[in-house]
């Protein structure tokens, strides 16, 4: 089986059944700039000390097998290419036909339980304004997974994604410019024989940081911003421990879904 496999990392906030057909939305708010973000907040001094956030996809060199559109866009580090995600829409483009798994209740932090009730998706969750959001990713097939690299961190998701012949992912950004089409193939098979292409989608502090208010960053997706004053009121949040996957991001309460 071809097929790829998409890790989120960092403040990608999950909004499932997120349209009438099903689709499920992963979004990267931007939380580039600390003071758009406070004034996004409505001046809430809870956002006085956020940090920085860059939304970055990475892919692992040795799987890229043709880019089409934007290569310039694209630069080394390590083994991987990385492409700094500054608006744009991001899907699969050649996933194959069937049904969406979703394993990851079993610790993932749904974001309306945490402080108040009814959260419901906002209007930047639906933007196309690059000063809302970095990045959103929909997919409507695969399997959904939660785990964590240390029991009690943040929770990575895991898709995976059966492809029709050679995963193609598809980039288009906000404001109708060129799509860039990313070809990707593991040649290295796995033990069931699957060739299943990594890729990284991430939303991380510039500095490393396990600060809890970043948490809060999930709420300008949503209608309206956690209640209370002072510090937010978040408790331990996390995955149970699973399998030990390469982490790119920092430790911090993350991953949340909006239901």
């Amino acid at each position: 089986m071809d097929g790829i496999v998409v890790r989120f990392g960092g403040i990608c906030t999950h909004f499932p059944n997120f349209d009438s057909a099903g689709t499920w939305r992963v979004v990267l708010v931007n939380a580039s700039d600390p003071d758009s973000v406070k004034r996004r907040s409505g001046n809430d001094p809870r956002f006085n000390n956020m940090m920085s956030h860059v939304a970055r996809l990475r892919l692992v060199k040795s799987q890229v097998v043709a880019i089409q559109g934007d290569l310039a866009s694209f630069f080394a580090e390590g083994d991987r290419l990385v492409r700094n995600l500054n608006g744009a829409a991001l899907k699969i483009q050649n996933a194959a036909a069937g049904s969406l798994v979703d394993r990851t209740t079993c610790g993932l932090p749904r974001l309306s339980d945490w402080k108040i009730g009814g959260v419901k998706a906002g209007s930047a969750a639906s933007s196309s304004v690059a000063t809302d959001i970095a990045c959103r990713f929909d997919f409507k097939s695969g399997t959904l997974e939660g785990t964590a690299t240390t029991p009690g961190k943040a929770c990575l998701v895991r898709l995976t994604a059966p492809t029709t012949g050679n995963p193609q992912l598809i980039i288009t950004p906000f404001g109708g410019g060129m799509p860039t089409v990313v070809t990707l193939r593991n040649p290295d098979p796995d033990t069931m024989g699957n060739h299943l292409a990594l890729v990284e989608v991430g939303n991380s502090p510039m500095m490393p940081s396990s600060a809890p208010e970043h948490f809060l960053l999930h709420y300008l997706l949503a209608d309206r911003l956690a209640d209370g004053p002072g510090s937010p009121n978040v408790p331990q949040c996390g995955c149970p421990p699973g399998g030990r996957y390469i982490q790119f991001e920092t430790p911090a309460c993350s991953n949340s879904q909006i239901p």
